[in-house]
């Protein structure tokens, strides 16, 4: 039984890869900040598991990737009660959203897609490492692949954006850049050889992504073009979105460091195989956790 934590389990893509992962006998710790709704989530995917005679267990433990320090009161738990993770999956994510700085200062959209995974794997990585297959993937973006902030000072000042200077689509794009130049980043250190790091791209996929900031008449209203993306190939259901995810996690003969899509490498912003600059972004974020 691999022990294994899926961040925004609680629908989407981060549901279907617990529902899977959880049928087929691992115990999945599924981190959210919406408690009542995982909860009820969680309650109904260990009945799926009871009835197909599965070992596999969901538990829940509450994450907020707008406070850093819920990341690492979160981590904090974990330690103490795992001696090794097998797997980390930081699937959860914010697209196009209004502008909001979170409790720490920082523009949401950057806060959630990159800081607070960045600072979940650093917390967690020492636990990480102690399993015998240790894994950490990423749910990205096609999105990264627009973004082009390859400095600090630009960094800088899209983490604390103003609202007037604020561009939805371009701080989850860059957001997503610095989690792909940061993912890469660790895949070339040394001293984590021995974890697989992935990066993945889902591809277009029909979840709350989409909708989280709009009502259910918008969501009834594009329900047509939603089945006409299906047919043609455009869109992905949930399942299909997690179909990478789920390659990367229960398969073992890939290379650490690359960006996938169909199971298939793709090319990944060249601003992540920058070195000096990656180094740079590894330093930047580290000082922002410090003060944790």
């Amino acid at each position: 039984m691999k022990t294994i934590i899926i961040t925004g389990a609680n629908s989407g893509i981060g549901y279907e890869t617990a529902k899977f992962l959880a049928l087929k006998g691992n115990r999945v710790i599924a981190a959210s900040r919406h408690k009542d709704e995982t909860i009820r989530i969680i309650d109904n995917l260990n009945l799926q598991c009871k009835k197909a005679n599965s070992k596999g267990i969901v538990k829940f433990y509450h994450l907020d990737l707008n406070d850093l320090k819920s990341v690492k009161s979160f981590t904090e738990k974990i330690i103490v009660e795992y001696s090794s993770i097998d797997t980390l999956i930081c699937n959860a994510g914010i697209m196009n959203s209004p502008f909001k700085t979170t409790i720490d200062g920082i523009e949401q959209q950057f806060q959630t897609n990159f800081l607070s995974h960045f600072y979940l794997t650093h917390l967690l990585i020492g636990t990480i490492i102690k399993s015998d297959n240790p894994k950490i993937i990423n749910v990205c973006s096609a999105s990264a692949e627009k973004g082009t902030i390859n400095t600090i000072d630009e960094l800088e000042k899209i983490s604390k954006v103003s609202e007037t200077e604020y561009n939805a689509m371009k701080s989850y794009r860059e957001a997503k850049l610095a989690q792909q130049v940061s993912i890469m980043h660790f895949a070339r250190m040394t001293a984590y050889k021995k974890i697989k790091f992935s990066v993945i791209h889902p591809g277009i996929v029909n979840s709350n992504l989409f909708y989280r900031n709009s009502g259910i008449l918008y969501k009834v209203a594009m329900l047509p073009f939603v089945y006409l993306g299906y047919a043609f190939g455009f869109f992905k259901t949930p399942k299909q979105g997690a179909k990478t995810t789920l390659f990367l996690s229960e398969n073992d003969d890939y290379e650490s460091g690359f960006y996938w899509n169909n199971a298939k490498k793709l090319t990944p912003n060249p601003i992540s195989k920058d070195e000096n600059y990656s180094i740079q972004l590894y330093e930047w974020t580290m000082n922002k956790i410090k003060k944790q």
